[in-house]
C-alpha cells in the first residue's frame, strides 16, 4: 500500500464522520425545535383557557347584576369588572346587555396575557332566576 492510498482512506473516513455529524446535528435540532414550539403551543393554550374563564365569569357577574337590579345596564364603554385584589391582568368587560325577544343577549370580552375572548350569551329570567339559554364565544362584536 502506498501513502497515497492511506491518506485517501483517511480523508474519506474523515469526510464521513463529518457528514453523519452534520446530520445528527440537524437531526436533534429538529426534535428540540419541535418541542420548544410545542411548548409554547400549550402555554398559548391556557392563556386563551383563561381568557374565556374571565369573559364568562364577567357574564355570570352581569347576571349578578341583572338579579339585583332588572335595570341594570353597562356604561356606554362597558363596566371595566376587577377579578382580583392583586392581579392587574385579571379583568373583564361587561359590553352591552341587549334584548332579544324575551330574552337578553350579554356581551363580555376579557384580555390575558394578549389572548382575548368575546362571549355572547343569551340568557332568559323565569319566576326571578336567570338561567343560560346559550354562550358562545365569537370572533368580534
Amino acid at each position: 500500500m502506498t501513502c497515497s492510498s492511506k491518506k485517501e482512506k483517511g480523508f474519506i473516513a474523515l469526510i464521513s464522520v463529518i457528514l453523519i455529524s452534520l446530520i445528527m446535528t440537524t437531526i436533534v435540532f429538529t426534535l428540540n425545535l419541535g418541542g420548544f414550539s410545542a411548548r409554547f403551543n400549550v402555554l398559548d393554550s391556557e392563556f386563551k383557557e383563561m381568557s374565556s374563564s374571565f369573559a364568562k365569569s364577567c357574564r355570570d357577574i352581569a347576571l349578578l347584576k341583572l338579579s339585583t337590579n332588572s335595570a341594570y345596564s353597562p356604561s356606554s364603554g362597558g363596566d371595566e369588572i376587577s377579578l382580583s385584589e392583586t392581579e392587574t391582568e385579571h379583568k373583564c368587560t361587561i359590553f352591552s346587555i341587549m334584548p332579544q325577544g324575551v330574552d337578553l343577549l350579554i356581551r363580555t370580552r376579557s384580555r390575558f396575557q394578549n389572548t382575548y375572548s368575546n362571549v355572547e350569551t343569551l340568557a332568559k329570567e323565569t319566576g326571578g332566576i336567570w338561567s343560560i339559554v346559550s354562550s358562545n364565544e365569537i370572533a368580534q362584536f
